[in-house]
């Protein structure tokens, strides 16, 4: 869930996973080098922990069953954590599964997440946060965005073979951190889903339009965006955009996110 990034990374402990899995066993490696970490979110930016942790604490996070992640929002009390998994090894079968769901219930903003379609081992990762479990995401994700105002609409889906459904929306709305109501700057942010042997979702990765620090900056001082990067455009316009081709946002996404690496 991207939101309040900014600054040069610091070097705490971290988590390396790979975006470029090429096969089902890539991905499940990817979950192996996950769970030789603790459980405990991994800020790549340290004014993120001094905000207050945007995803829920130490004490909150953990695997998908079992785990203690604190009181669950009311608005997610009816999520079914333990409905039996649903597979489905077809990627474009999957992806059409999973755009139906998203944007049905917007869950990258609401944490309204279907358990069903993710594995237990789910990991997910943003240029700042890495956490892993899907009850730690989804609580996080309902507790940081301003449930009144935050959207994520759906402008494109694609697949990449063999594992990869690649979602792109427009993020848009506020995001609460203790007393701070903050509101967002539209952005794009490109969301790798990459999924098992089984067609569940093992690791989520978010990448945005714009710069972390320009985030920020948009957030916490609205008079400053004039002198900034545009606003996404609306919906319908991204996604005519979207339709169109890459474009040069999409490229320069790829090598911001290299850089990182």
């Amino acid at each position: 869930a991207g939101a309040l990034r900014s600054g040069a990374p610091s070097r705490p402990t971290r988590m390396r996973v790979s975006r470029r899995c090429t096969s089902p066993g890539g991905a499940t490696g990817v979950v192996a080098m996950a769970g030789r970490d603790d459980d405990a979110p991994k800020y790549q930016n340290p004014l993120l922990a001094l905000l207050g942790r945007l995803l829920p604490g130490e004490g909150e996070v953990g695997p998908a069953s079992g785990a203690d992640v604190g009181p669950l929002p009311a608005a997610l009390a009816d999520i079914k954590w333990d409905a039996p998994k649903a597979p489905e090894p077809d990627l474009a079968k999957n992806a059409r599964r999973l755009e139906s769901a998203i944007t049905r219930a917007e869950w990258f903003v609401t944490g309204a997440i279907e358990p069903a379609l993710f594995s237990e081992a789910f990991v997910f990762k943003d240029p700042d946060v890495t956490l892993r479990g899907v009850r730690a995401y989804a609580t996080g994700v309902h507790r940081l965005f301003d449930q009144r105002t935050s959207r994520a609409e759906v402008a494109r889906v694609t697949t990449r073979e063999p594992s990869t459904v690649e979602v792109a929306w427009r993020l848009s709305g506020g995001v609460t951190i203790g007393p701070l109501a903050l509101s967002l700057k539209p952005y794009i942010v490109y969301t790798d889903l990459v999924v098992d042997e089984r067609g569940l979702v093992v690791y989520q990765e978010d990448r945005f339009s714009i710069p972390s620090y320009d985030i920020l900056l948009s957030a916490v001082a609205p008079a400053l965006r004039p002198f900034l990067a545009p606003e996404a455009p609306p919906i319908g316009e991204l996604r005519a955009q979207l339709a169109r081709g890459p474009g040069p946002g999409r490229a320069e996404l790829l090598v911001e996110a290299d850089r990182r690496d």
